[in-house]
């Protein structure tokens, strides 16, 4: 039997992770492994919520977050709203004040970082690691394995996407 490596997980999970390299899906797969266990508490989402949004797209889909950015902050004017978004956009995030703050998260996909260099598993290790729990977590993304490692990173008691 020929050695398949990651090819079942390309074809039936995520079309595009077809185009990344096995080394890419393995380090992605190991920073899933490294970050912090989901919290089992019971979902809440109080006046004062740290909500975050997670949008690694380009700027189509960022501009496309922007009523959803409006709608939270309408919903939770006290909450804490932070904005994750990739270095291609956190300057046109931050032009919109419905944010608190906009953070940056690079996942290393060739799908998202278009032939540029990717951080290091190092770098994207500490990202998650310095993350506080939010109670809830929306991503814009599809469900690929840096989404994931986001979502876990931040141990929400709800998360929406």
């Amino acid at each position: 039997m020929a050695r398949q490596g990651l090819r079942p997980l390309r074809e039936l999970w995520w079309t595009p992770l077809q185009y990344e390299s096995e080394a890419a899906l393995w380090r992605n797969v190991r920073l899933l492994e490294t970050s912090p266990e989901p919290r089992a508490v019971e979902p809440s989402c109080p006046e004062r919520a740290r909500i975050a949004v997670y949008t690694p797209g380009h700027v189509g889909d960022v501009l496309h977050t922007v009523p959803l950015m409006r709608a939270l902050r309408a919903a939770r004017p006290q909450g804490d709203l932070t904005w994750i978004v990739g270095p291609w956009c956190a300057g046109l995030a931050r032009r919109y004040a419905f944010a608190n703050r906009v953070e940056v998260f690079s996942p290393a996909w060739e799908q998202y970082r278009r032939g540029q260099a990717g951080p290091w598993f190092a770098e994207q290790a500490a990202w998650g690691r310095a993350q506080q729990p939010v109670e809830v977590f929306v991503s814009t993304a599809n469900a690929d394995l840096a989404t994931l490692f986001v979502g876990r990173s931040l141990r929400p008691t709800w998360w929406c996407g």
